[in-house]
């Protein structure tokens, strides 16, 4: 809801505004926003910019009005065209629909309508290594790079049942959890296992443990503060103890539950483990090639730069399912050609409103897939170089709304065969170079959740993106976001472990969030939220790689080379 300043002028020109175009503040309040979202979000609650809204709606009102008027065709009954609802595909007796309720309210452009781009689309909003020059593969008739994808995930295991979780089996992947990072520890601080201590265990002594960070459950609302963490130990190290944590003489930390963290403190009470020291966890390395696959990659791509379209649904508006930001995207991508598309879900939102009323309008198809096929399959197949699709939890057309979460069928969704189907999450490689995506919001769902205390990355996104590299996991929060607190994860616990980063960090990270966009080297990754399509109300934005060739000469070694991504890439933020 708009809070309005205590001005009598303004409260008066509101209700004059929402008794002439009919509106209550709740959608008073969306109109706003999408005004104000034209306007760079600059315009400030006042009188006169509220005047200036409100004659931009009466004047929307008036032309809503004509073409009513003017296109509203003659009917002699009130016999209405059924569009796709629940109970047709269910194979149960269809409800009886009149003129009055009918959904006519919501009518769907044809596929065939591409909105025009606007003067504002490919603005660039935000970019990195803006020094880089952008590379577009249709300048000076130049051919496209050819890009190389694969991949080392086994599909198979994407394919497993839901809603089958075993206690015992979530129990262990947590557990093995701990001791996976203990032994990682033990290692890189060359600790011998048996000098690990129990944290629960009465100790004067300075000692070296590691666990995981717990929300003690009796604190009310479950956050976590101060005087709510928990440390949790494996079975194997101390039984699965859990011990109240003060973190008061560490100068610098930031936590969140489910992380793994290895300390060095005390317990002189036995109840209470006082850390003194947090210990940073040692990284993961990256990936290398030899100084003869990188050569053949840049010969493949003819030495140019390899352009890349990241995206991410939602892909159509509140107040339809014409799938305005998918055209857009794709008449932008028409005019200004690329060699690699990657768009993520979701692409028909199981939360939209008019999917949640059970009732799509202007359609005969009988279920969601064949609904994918008559209305976004025909805009997606004017992309005619590769394209990777990435599922959403929130996606209706997946049979599999759990994370991990299992790919699209192509073939089911009538794609055609530049599309490469991709599980949530996944990593993979553009030629050399290696990407990491996760769809599932692991930005919004830390930043909910998340303490801290003057942390070693001052920048918000750049400390959520430090835990995902740090924690070696796409999704290391435990237990995820709720759909109580409005921002559910459908974690598979005992699936987790294909969330973890394998035994090298990606090149790029792409991770997909309602946050605000941007584009960041963290810790040597190039990270990045491309941003949503849109937010409801209006295009939001989406990101453009561009990646110079690895630069070669004689003196450049055979093997081992890292591929030094976050120099020769980039990334521009782009409006939709």
């Amino acid at each position: 809801m708009m809070e309005f300043p205590p001005d009598q002028a303004l409260l008066e020109e509101k209700n004059t505004l929402l008794q002439s175009c009919g509106l209550d503040e709740q959608m008073m309040f969306y109109k706003w926003e999408s005004w104000c979202l034209q306007r760079d979000n600059k315009p400030v609650l006042n009188l006169d910019n509220f005047k200036a809204f409100a004659a931009d709606m009466r004047t929307q009102m008036e032309r809503q009005v004509r073409a009513t008027l003017r296109d509203k065709p003659e009917k002699k009954t009130t016999k209405t065209k059924l569009g796709m609802n629940f109970e047709n595909m269910l194979g149960l007796p269809a409800k009886s629909h009149d003129s009055k309720n009918s959904n006519s309210n919501h009518p769907v452009p044809p596929t065939s309508d591409a909105p025009s781009l606007t003067d504002e689309s490919g603005r660039v909003l935000e970019a990195l290594n803006a020094h880089i020059p952008s590379a577009s593969t249709n300048a000076n008739g130049k051919k496209p790079a050819s890009t190389e994808i694969t991949s080392s995930i086994d599909p198979r295991a994407y394919h497993y049942r839901i809603m089958f979780q075993k206690l015992q089996d979530s129990s262990e992947v947590l557990d093995d959890r701990i001791d996976l990072f203990s032994a990682i520890v033990c290692d890189h601080y060359k600790i011998a296992d048996e000098d690990l201590a129990n944290p629960s265990e009465l100790t004067q002594e300075m000692v070296t443990v590691v666990g995981r960070v717990v929300v003690d459950s009796n604190t009310v609302g479950g956050r976590l503060n101060t005087n709510s963490i928990l440390i949790e130990t494996s079975r194997r190290l101390g039984a699965g103890a859990r011990v109240s944590l003060k973190l008061d003489e560490v100068s610098s930390y930031s936590i969140f539950p489910g992380q793994i963290l290895a300390l060095k403190g005390s317990n002189p009470s036995g109840k209470t483990f006082v850390a003194k020291e947090v210990l940073p966890l040692p990284p993961l390395p990256f990936s290398v090639s030899s100084k003869e696959e990188i050569e053949n990659f840049n010969n493949k791509a003819n030495n140019q730069p390899i352009s890349i379209y990241v995206a991410s649904g939602p892909w159509s508006l509140r107040d339809d399912l014409s799938f305005t930001p998918l055209k857009a995207l794709v008449s932008y991508l028409l005019e200004n050609p690329i060699d690699l598309v990657i768009l993520t879900g979701p692409f028909i939102d199981i939360n939209h409103p008019i999917l949640s009323t059970g009732n799509i309008p202007d359609t005969q198809v009988t279920s969601l897939e064949d609904f994918f096929k008559e209305r976004v399959s025909p805009i997606l197949s004017k992309i005619s170089c590769k394209c990777i699709l990435l599922p959403h939890i929130n996606d209706a057309i997946s049979n599999h709304p759990a994370w991990p979460q299992d790919t699209f069928d192509r073939h089911t969704l009538g794609l055609p065969s530049n599309f490469i189907c991709f599980p949530n999450p996944c990593i993979f490689s553009v030629n050399e170079v290696v990407f990491g995506i996760s769809t599932n919001d692991i930005l919004l769902h830390t930043s909910k959740e998340e303490l801290f205390r003057t942390p070693t990355h001052g920048n918000l996104f750049s400390r959520l993106v430090a835990h995902v590299i740090q924690q070696r996991h796409f999704y290391p929060l435990f237990p995820g976001g709720s759909l109580d607190r409005g921002n559910p994860s459908n974690i598979d616990i005992s699936h987790l472990k294909l969330g973890e980063l394998f035994k090298t960090v990606p090149d790029v990270l792409i991770l997909p969030s309602d946050m605000r966009y941007f584009a960041k080297t963290v810790e040597n990754v190039i990270s990045i939220n491309p941003g949503k399509a849109t937010k409801g109300v209006g295009l939001g934005s989406f990101a453009k790689l561009t990646i110079l060739p690895y630069p070669l000469d004689s003196s450049t070694p055979s093997s081992d080379l890292l591929h030094n991504a976050q120099s020769r890439t980039k990334v521009e933020i782009l409006k939709l």
